[in-house]
């Protein structure tokens, strides 16, 4: 009583509910079936071009090249994708160069297990012999997150394998089980040093996290995955580039704390204080208050220095953010998370203009993003305020404004 499973029937019936062998399948089916599988006739008179954005669809064959089946066909068994499948009911519509169907489970269990990089990691791994589908494949006695294996050719039984949530053993599915060609171990080892970054990521190791994207990026298999496209080099530097904003703001945190811990001695209050010891006290008096002018003076020296190298590494950080996420918009040009996180470095780095260039675009490509996007801009409307009234009174260099402007924002 699935959507999947309706798509199943949809495989291997003709499209219009009032043909016999339609009214002959649909009284055996389950209730909530037979309403995706009307559903699903709809959808395909109407729109045989329309797809999912968040999934890929799995592909149906053409109306006019399904109508084979003589009136009196028998109904199709009630186990469709989930259970044996009839040879003669293999799909009819595939490619002759597709080998496996691989639906990954994408149900809640499977998700809390990374059913999610599970799926991320035979995406990566598979080659074009191999399509995979994300599914929300019934409960099974197989540990989550699970797979099934569907193969294209007569006489090859499925593959239910259980427990996959490492990229080694997608790799050991496809080589070992499937026996799929063309899957290369570098990009395996890519695979496996980004999901390495993602754990340091998740638990806050900002340095192992960078290596490890580093290590990703370094392997040569990085701009031959996904279809001979470098998409999966564009996921990295994102990640990379979250790494590096997130060391940027701990060193900003780090600099909001020396500033308000700082102390600044009243300047006239010391006038005051040397003035009455040369009057009214010994030269011994007077030299204490010296030393205690200089120690004041050394102290707020340090302090400075300390602000100056954690103000430092806070924009190395922000600069190697946005270059990794700049990098990222051109190669991932339809992903408008990878335009969010561009115009969010840009916004630290006070280039507002870009900033706000970066969220129209990326609007642009997901007009869902309205609302947080609409906040975003209201932000950059305070910082350009901010940044407008400091200019105004021409009092500050360029280095002391730019300072200033970091710890005050």
């Amino acid at each position: 009583g699935s959507p999947i499973q309706a798509l199943e029937y949809l495989q291997y019936i003709p499209y219009h509910p009032d043909t016999p062998v339609v009214k002959k399948s649909i009284p055996m089916m389950p209730c909530k079936t037979k309403k995706w599988v009307l559903l699903g006739c709809l959808i395909v008179i109407l729109d045989e071009s329309s797809e999912v954005s968040c999934f890929p669809t799995i592909p149906l064959p053409h109306h006019e090249a399904v109508i084979k089946h003589p009136i009196n066909s028998q109904a199709l068994s009630m186990s469709g994708l989930f259970g044996e499948v009839q040879e003669t009911q293999r799909r009819k519509n595939v490619s002759d160069t597709l080998e496996w169907q691989i639906y990954v489970d994408q149900s809640k269990s499977s998700l809390d297990r990374g059913g999610s990089a599970t799926l991320d990691a035979f995406c990566g791994l598979s080659s074009t012999k191999v399509q995979i589908i994300p599914a929300i494949l019934p409960k099974s006695k197989n540990r989550f997150p699970w797979v099934r294996c569907m193969s294209t050719k007569i006489g090859i039984t499925n593959v239910d394998v259980g427990n996959v949530d490492s990229v080694d053993k997608v790799y050991r599915v496809l080589t070992k089980h499937l026996k799929v060609k063309d899957v290369s171990p570098e990009t395996c080892d890519c695979l496996r040093w980004k999901y390495k970054g993602n754990s340091y990521l998740e638990q806050g190791y900002l340095d192992l996290a960078i290596d490890a994207y580093n290590q990703a990026l370094s392997k040569p298999a990085t701009s031959m995955m996904m279809g001979n496209s470098n998409k999966q080099e564009g996921v990295i530097l994102l990640l990379r580039a979250s790494a590096f904003l997130q060391r940027a703001q701990a060193q900003k945190s780090t600099l909001t704390k020396i500033t308000q811990e700082w102390v600044l001695p009243d300047v006239k209050e010391q006038q005051e204080l040397f003035v009455e010891s040369c009057n009214n006290g010994g030269l011994g008096v007077v030299n204490s208050v010296l030393n205690q002018i200089q120690s004041d003076g050394r102290k707020q020296k340090q302090t400075m220095r300390q602000i100056q190298y954690h103000h430092g590494l806070y924009q190395y950080a922000l600069l190697r953010a946005a270059k990794d996420a700049l990098r990222a918009t051109e190669i991932l040009p339809n992903y408008p998370t990878s335009f969010l996180r561009a115009a969010e470095v840009l916004s630290e780095l006070w280039n507002l203009g870009e900033s706000r260039r970066y969220l129209e675009r990326a609007l642009a490509l997901d007009d869902t993003l309205e609302e947080s996007v609409s906040l975003l801009l209201e932000g950059l409307e305070r910082r350009q305020q901010i940044l407008d009234n400091a200019r105004a009174t021409q009092e500050w260099p360029d280095d002391s404004l730019r300072l200033a402007l970091d710890i005050a924002a």
